[in-house]
């Protein structure tokens, strides 16, 4: 089972010891005008099913409408499940047409609260990757991340992945692999039949078994 949630508030206090990942997504792309919902994809890799499919919508003329920079922290139910790797999509939508994507996977990482910065950048609108790679600021970049090599969730990391969002070391692929965007490949996010809650302001919740 995953749990997720839309935070409105810090995920924890620093230095508290907490199993989770904070996915942190800021972007370049206009809004409503490029990009006007936030579609949030998380499940198990090892699981045929998706335990979370959520959409918001970021126009501020629709209700409930939420804000980019966003924050969306990701939950083990048990210490059981903390060592299976995590599938994470979010996607950047326009009239519910797939504009951006980016993916990444990792386990959770024992008492930490990984700090996962997942940007939509208006550079990776026309780049296409590999099906284990997603573009963001470096370019084409592998989906698998190691949890070692992640940072810890600190307001100071979140800004400086925030600011990252500008991708001054963004290398377009050199053999000019190009396509309407790094969608979802063909596995996708897994849906493992769990909980999922997906929030604004810890009001409402979007349930999946």
């Amino acid at each position: 089972m995953l749990a997720c949630a839309l935070l409105a508030t810090l995920p924890a206090c620093e230095g508290t010891k907490v199993t989770q990942i904070v996915v942190s997504v800021a972007t370049d792309l206009s809004i409503p005008g490029e990009i006007d919902q936030l579609s949030f994809l998380a499940g198990y890799r090892d699981s045929s099913v998706s335990a979370v499919d959520v959409t918001w919508d970021l126009d501020a003329n629709r209700p409930d409408a939420i804000v980019i920079p966003a924050r969306i922290a990701v939950l083990p139910s048990s210490s059981s499940t903390a060592a299976r790797v995590v599938q994470l999509e979010v996607r950047g939508l326009s009239a519910g047409k797939l504009v951006v994507a980016r993916r990444a996977a990792l386990p959770f990482a024992r008492d930490r609260a990984l700090l996962l910065g997942m940007n939509l950048l208006r550079r990776c609108v026309p780049v296409r990757c590999e099906p284990d790679e997603s573009c963001g600021e470096g370019g084409c970049e592998k989906v698998d991340k190691n949890p070692d090599d992640v940072p810890d969730w600190t307001e100071g990391n979140e800004r400086k992945s925030q600011d990252a969002r500008a991708g001054d070391g963004f290398n377009t692929p050199a053999d000019g692999r190009t396509s309407d965007g790094d969608g979802p490949d063909g596995d996708g996010p897994a849906r493992d039949g769990p909980r999922a809650d997906a929030n604004r302001d810890a009001d409402a919740g979007a349930d999946g078994d």
